[in-house]
């Protein structure tokens, strides 16, 4: 059996990301194995302030950090996951700062495998390497159910362009494939 995790940072995505991944993966098998979806992990969201390139990482990006390493490493009961997906949407004040937000998630991540001796920081990147990956989504989720007509423009999408969900790296046409990092981006078709 094979366990996904997903650490998110919204409500909605708490409540349907899981849901609606498990329906784009049917059926749920990777390498013959059962895929169990577990119920997402929610933090606080790491971009709801504008990131600063000089400033050290934020408590809440610090916390997502945790939450991979803990779900990856360790696990619910003892059990780690076989795969951790973190999401954090780019909230506005980021928008075109995506660099940056990732420079903070790694930098939030050398903090916290630098509390470890080196033989424990060596497996927890074997570890993050085979089973995690951080994606960012732009534009917000939420973009798609505000009343405002220009909702998606305001959230980074250019005008005439139409996003779409591009999916690599664990994608077959009959079932999921081990991958070292599932790849999940938001394509603007240009």
């Amino acid at each position: 059996m094979a366990r996904f995790k997903l650490i998110v940072t919204g409500d909605m995505e708490k409540l349907a990301l899981h849901k609606s991944l498990q329906r784009i993966f049917s059926p749920n098998k990777r390498d013959g194995e059962k895929v169990i979806w577990e119920q997402p992990r929610k933090i606080q969201c790491a971009t709801s302030h504008q990131l600063s390139p000089t400033r050290t990482p934020s408590g809440p990006m610090k916390q997502l950090v945790k939450a991979m390493i803990a779900e990856a490493g360790i696990g619910k009961k003892g059990e780690p996951a076989d795969l951790v997906v973190v999401i954090d949407d780019v909230e506005l004040g980021n928008l075109g700062r995506e660099n940056i937000i990732a420079a903070h998630f790694q930098n939030a991540m050398q903090h916290e495998l630098n509390k470890y001796n080196t033989k424990t920081i060596q497996r927890y990147q074997s570890i993050l390497r085979q089973k995690c990956s951080f994606h960012l989504l732009k534009p917000m989720v939420e973009s798609y159910v505000f009343g405002d007509i220009n909702a998606l423009r305001v959230a980074g999408v250019p005008k005439g362009v139409s996003p779409k969900i591009l999916l690599t790296g664990l994608v077959s046409p009959t079932r999921l494939v081990r991958a070292p990092l599932t790849q999940i981006f938001i394509h603007l078709n240009q």
